[in-house]
């Protein structure tokens, strides 16, 4: 084979490897805050946690809007110290609290991919939340109010739907759609597992983080918005995940692996050539 020919063959091998590389890094990624107050980026294909920053203990979500703004929402019933709403930064972990009227203590608080956000009373009442942080009532999602001490509930949503984990820590859970202009939940199935604390419908995709606390194991789903059906995807390297921004975050660490890959070849490309010129 010709000195050319050769060259071509692995410059394209190389390619073919750099793509089959970034086509594993591509995995989605997205901003997560843990019950302790650990803040960070999440790749949920692997459960893998790597964390930015802190933030106040007790948010019961995350919510982000198209422009990377990020929003959290601290409150009492979860351990926080206020009831009330905060600015994220996403590259610090820096929090600014708003103020805002009619604040209420969430179990759950999530947004639309819009950026419109709301939260959940244990009272089982949906709430918007405007960006200077004031609590306005939509409606009673229908359902039976909770015990303040044993439930396990995530909020999240795409453009125009809301999706909404309900259970305890004893029980299965429900995956329900919530109308947001009303507030009614519409059951879409059991999930099949318990202790659902946390979720984020990323690019379509809707995720769920279980507890693991009391002995068991935290972990990832993937759960089906038709059916409500959770699927394993890994456990998780961070614990009780109480929510996730519905975002796409980036990737925390670029791997150098195709750029390694490129120069190897450059190296192979360069060896040969000195072959050649000595034959």
């Amino acid at each position: 084979m010709s000195f050319g020919k050769l060259a071509a063959s692995l410059f394209i091998i190389t390619v073919l490897i750099a793509l089959g590389s970034t086509e594993s890094f591509a995995s989605p990624f997205g901003y997560v805050v843990s019950g302790a107050g650990n803040f960070g980026v999440i790749d949920l294909s692997n459960g893998n946690f790597s964390q930015i920053g802190t933030v106040p203990n007790g948010l019961a979500g995350l919510a982000g809007d198209p422009v990377g703004d990020l929003y959290g929402y601290e409150s009492m019933l979860l351990g926080g110290g206020a009831n009330e709403l905060l600015s994220i930064n996403p590259n610090t972990g820096a929090t600014t609290v708003f103020g805002g009227a009619g604040l209420q203590a969430f179990d759950a608080f999530g947004s639309l991919t819009t950026g419109a956000m709301y939260g959940i009373s244990v009272s089982n009442v949906l709430y918007n939340v405007a960006a200077d942080g004031t609590v306005i009532p939509v409606g009673s999602t229908g359902l039976a109010a909770l015990s303040p001490t044993d439930f396990s509930t995530s909020l999240s949503g795409n453009g125009t739907q809301l999706y909404y984990t309900q259970g305890t820590f004893s029980g299965i859970d429900t995956l329900y759609s919530l109308d947001v202009t009303t507030g009614h939940a519409s059951s879409i199935g059991s999930t099949g597992i318990s202790g659902i604390v946390g979720s984020a419908l990323v690019n379509g995709v809707l995720y769920g983080f279980t507890t693991g606390d009391s002995g068991a194991t935290a972990s990832l789903y993937t759960i089906d918005l038709g059916t409500g059906q959770a699927t394993f995807v890994h456990t998780l390297s961070v614990n009780d995940v109480f929510g996730g921004d519905p975002q796409q975050a980036p990737s925390p660490v670029p791997e150098p692996a195709s750029l390694a890959l490129f120069g190897s070849a450059l190296a192979g490309l360069s060896l040969i050539g000195r072959r050649r010129r000595t034959l």
